[in-house]
């Protein structure tokens, strides 16, 4: 039985039949190279390895500050409850408040003063997303 000639290889089929036959040696290789541009790229390039501390409420979207605002009144509930002037909510809209994101061990001094951006924090705590 006389069968006909094979087509030769495509170069993607070349390398899925290497790939087939020498899965460790793709494999590492992949694994050096992925090394190799890690360590160029945090050499050389402009990229840091960083951890971002402030969390997702810092993003400044709508849900985040939603979520940041639906944190400060449960940590404040029993406050706000009992507040019959409007002191408590007053300060939670225009004073900074203490590392609410942080340990408690983190806590800013309360002799620390800073600018609060007021149309930031309006934002977040306006009660807009309430209906």
């Amino acid at each position: 039985a006389d069968l006909p000639p094979r087509k030769p290889l495509s170069i993607p089929q070349q390398y899925a039949t290497s790939m087939a036959r020498r899965p460790w040696t793709h494999l590492i290789s992949a694994f050096v190279l992925a090394v190799i541009l890690s360590f160029v790229g945090l050499r050389f390039g402009d990229f840091k390895v960083t951890i971002d501390n402030a969390g997702w409420w810092s993003r400044g979207t709508l849900i985040a500050n939603r979520a940041t605002q639906e944190m400060i009144v449960r940590l404040n509930r029993e406050k706000l409850f009992f507040d019959t002037t409007g002191e408590v909510w007053e300060e939670l809209q225009t004073e900074e408040q203490p590392n609410w994101q942080g340990r408690r061990n983190d806590r800013v001094s309360n002799n620390v003063t800073k600018e609060v951006d007021n149309a930031t924090l309006a934002s977040a705590c306006s009660g807009e997303w309430y209906g």
